[in-house]
């Protein structure tokens, strides 16, 4: 867990920071009354700061609002909406050439794949991408 300062206390912040899955995702559990409190600096920063570090190590952020779930990636913020009951996400990325998209699978109780939600294409990190001139 990150050290954090006063600010990040549960009654000053409107949240609590856990782990699940065996510390593969790092959850912010916000008051369901303030849902989008930690989209206020300094926190929003810090949260994406921490999704962007935690893709090598295979560890992912996730946000929940009440029974409603946002995962965290660097590059954007995918609402999953309300799970079902034993239904959990799996955060990762689909390459594509020199381009990959943040994917989440959501997998029943047993494991069995019940949807797909992609983000946007954009540059794999760390990668150089030259894009074709278009002649006036």
């Amino acid at each position: 867990m990150p050290q954090l300062d006063e600010r990040w206390k549960p009654d000053a912040c409107g949240f609590i920071i856990r782990n699940r899955y065996g510390s593969r995702q790092l959850v912010i559990d916000v008051e369901p009354t303030r849902p989008d409190v930690w989209r206020k600096e300094p926190f929003h920063s810090r949260i994406r700061g921490w999704a962007q570090s935690s893709r090598s190590a295979g560890q992912y952020v996730v946000v929940c609002a009440g029974r409603r779930e946002i995962a965290v990636f660097a590059e954007e913020e995918i609402d999953l909406g309300v799970l079902g009951p034993g239904e959990t996400a799996e955060m990762t990325y689909r390459d594509q050439g020199a381009f990959s998209r943040p994917v989440v699978l959501i997998r029943s109780a047993e494991g069995r794949l019940l949807r797909e939600v992609a983000g946007r294409l954009g540059p794999k990190a760390g990668a150089s991408v030259s894009l074709p001139r278009t002649s006036r």
